[in-house]
Parts: C-alpha cells; sequence; structure tokens
C-alpha cells in the first residue's frame, strides 16, 4: 500500500528519516503515541503539517503486507498508524497535485490556493503580488480578509461578522463586530500602548490607562475595575506596587537589575502587613537554580551542556534526568519510583525506550 507522512525537515519526533531506508516499530501499537503515523489520502496530510509551511515535506512511503495497520476511525481524514513502512520519495508541490487529482492546487508560486479533503471539506486562498496571503474561504461559510500586511481585517461566518484597522506599523487600533462590541487602542510615538477601551455600543465598559517615563520604562497601569500598578526604579532594584479595588489589598514586589523578584509584601484591609517572601537565585547563565516561597522549596541542577539534571522540591519530591554527549535524553527517574530509559543511533535516531510500567519500544532502521 501507497502512503504519505507529513515532516519537519524530514523529522518526525525523535527519528530523522532518509530516502531508501525501512523503519520498523517493535511495540505495542497505539494512535497518536506509539507508531509511525500518515495517511492514505495526500491531501489530510495538510490537516497535521500545513503545505503552506516551509518546514513541510511529505514523503511517499510504501507499507509492505506483512505489516500491522490500525486505522483512525473517529477522525473524518484518513489517518493511520503502522508499524512498518519503507520511504519512497520525498515529493514536490507538482507531485502532491497530481497525486491528489487535482484535489490540492498551488499557485506559478507554490502558495496553496486550494484543497478538499477526504470529508469533502475544503479552503481556498488568494495572494497578492507579494506572496501574502489576503483572502480565505473554507467549505462551512467562514471568509477571512486580510490586508497587505498579512493583518486580519474582516471576518464573516453566517450573520456574524469581525472588522479590526491597524495603524502604519501594524498595531491593532479598532476592533468592532456584529454583536455590538468595539475595541480601541492608542499608543504613544514610541509605539507603547497607552490606552485600551472596550465598549459595549456607546458605552465604556472597560478600561486600561498606561504611562511611561523618559526612559521608555512602565510608571502606571490603570484598569476601570480599580486595579493599579505603579512602577519605581533605583540604582539597583525595581519596585511594583499593586493596588487592588477600595484598596483592600496593596502589593509591593521588589526585583533586583536582573529581573529577579527578591521580595514580596502584601497588605490587606489596613491591618498590620502580613510579610511574605520570595527568593529566586541563577547560575552565572541565567537559569533557576534555587527557588523559595514560603514554606515551598526548589533546587535545581544543570550539567556542562545546560541540560537540567536533577530538581528536588521541599516535599521531598524530585527527578533525575541524564543526558548523552549529543543532549539526547537517555534516563529519567522520579522519586516516586518511575523510570524511563532511551536509546540512540549514530544519527540521533531514537531507537529504544523503555519505562517502569513495562511499555517499550524499539525501531529498527534498514
Amino acid at each position: 500500500m501507497i502512503a504519505y507522512k507529513g515532516t519537519e525537515n524530514l523529522k518526525c519526533y525523535n527519528l530523522q528519516y532518509q530516502i531508501g531506508k525501512t523503519y520498523i516499530f517493535k511495540g505495542s501499537l497505539v494512535l497518536c503515541k506509539c507508531g509511525f503515523h500518515a495517511c492514505k489520502n495526500i491531501a489530510d496530510v495538510n490537516y497535521y503539517y500545513s503545505f503552506s509551511d516551509p518546514n513541510t515535506i511529505v514523503l511517499e512511503i510504501e507499507i509492505p503486507d506483512d505489516a500491522s495497520i490500525i486505522e483512525d476511525n473517529e477522525s473524518d481524514f484518513t489517518k493511520f498508524v503502522t508499524n512498518k513502512f519503507r520511504v519512497l520519495r520525498v515529493l514536490t508541490k507538482k507531485d502532491i497535485e497530481e497525486i491528489s487529482n487535482s484535489k490540492v492546487k498551488f499557485d506559478k508560486n507554490g502558495n496553496l490556493i486550494y484543497i478538499e479533503y477526504t470529508n469533502g471539506q475544503w479552503m481556498k486562498f488568494e495572494y497578492n503580488e507579494n506572496n501574502i496571503l489576503v483572502y480565505k474561504e473554507t467549505s462551512n461559510g467562514k471568509k477571512h480578509k486580510f490586508d497587505k500586511n498579512g493583518n486580519e481585517i474582516y471576518y464573516e461566518f453566517g450573520d456574524y461578522w469581525e472588522k479590526r484597522e491597524y495603524n502604519d506599523n501594524g498595531q491593532l487600533i479598532f476592533y468592532e463586530d456584529s454583536a455590538g462590541i468595539k475595541k480601541i487602542w492608542k499608543f504613544n510615538n514610541n509605539n507603547q500602548q497607552i490606552y485600551f477601551g472596550c465598549y459595549q455600543g456607546e458605552k465604556e465598559s472597560f478600561w486600561k490607562k498606561t504611562d511611561y517615563d523618559s526612559k521608555g520604562r512602565l510608571i502606571f497601569d490603570q484598569h476601570s475595575d480599580g486595579v493599579a500598578y505603579a512602577y519605581e526604579y533605583y540604582k539597583n532594584e525595581t519596585r511594583e506596587y499593586q493596588e487592588y479595588q477600595d484598596q483592600i489589598t496593596l502589593k509591593c514586589i521588589i526585583y533586583n537589575n536582573d529581573g529577579e523578584k527578591i521580595e514580596y509584601t502584601e497588605r490587606k484591609n489596613g491591618k498590620t502587613p502580613n510579610q511574605r517572601w520570595k527568593i529566586q537565585k541563577y547560575d552565572r547563565n541565567g537559569r533557576p537554580i534555587y527557588l523559595k516561597a514560603g514554606e515551598y522549596t526548589k533546587e535545581l541542577k544543570y550539567d556542562d551542556k545546560g541540560n537540567l539534571i536533577f530538581c528536588r522540591e521541599i516535599t521531598d519530591r524530585w527527578y533525575k534526568q541524564k543526558f548523552d554527549e549529543n543532549g539526547n535524553m537517555i534516563e529519567y527517574e522520579h522519586s516516586c519510583g518511575f523510570h524511563e530509559r532511551y536509546k540512540y543511533d549514530d544519527n540521533g535516531n531514537c531507537i529504544y525506550y523503555e519505562n517502569s510500567d513495562g511499555n517499550k519500544y524499539e525501531i529498527v532502521i534498514q
């Protein structure tokens, strides 16, 4: 049987596929979890790997007669999982068009302009002279329009519609829909948002206002629901104040110059401040190595290549990970007793897996 497999640059999970090679999965087949997945109808591949994505590479594969197959009968598409297949060739867009019998079409620039799936659903696309999508329509009646920069400016589905407007910098400044909702955004000369308002009809239902200092740093953020944030900047620290409706709750968070949260204070109902603190420590590469919040602590360790190899919490829960010289995980162990083991070939393909629950599989590449 001939079938079609989508990949990302010839790779799927931990396998890098090669033309002419046969791949054998030794283990229990489970749809969407364990085994090799492909589609009988080439158009259906687009549902899982978009033909518009430049990283998508579609393979034509051969399923031998002695292979096991489990079909996805709950899906509208022709997806299945198998334990064995051989890679025949990489398909060009012209190949995909011919195999699909005009159910998939591309324009002269390689842009997808039409696709029809096995279940009869279809999509149409239009592009401008710069190959930017400007129109999309689906068989269920949805229509989308985009401006010259690819921003969606109109959406329609039945009697419902949405309209959007953008400024010269591509920032959304106006939204309106058929339900009577309007939204407005305003920006300063530095392209920083200074206002957002949501309206039901002509009545403003929610707003947010922000202000910045001469260095472009946020200094004030106020919401119509009573929440307000204020920021102060010092030589060695930044302070963030959070005030909530009716001044019931006031919070102060202090950060150092590296952005690490070093202190937290909360006051409620004007009573004596309830001091609670958080500490975060980082290594010289900016990776967290120690976290503390109240009674909760977390310790982390890394190897020389930056892979997380140990994590322990105050509850005595922990996990360990080991990696090979290529950065592939080879062992995982949790304090609950669960563990996993992985093996790879010289090309970095994961060819063996097992865990403490008794699940395991092996992949043979011929």
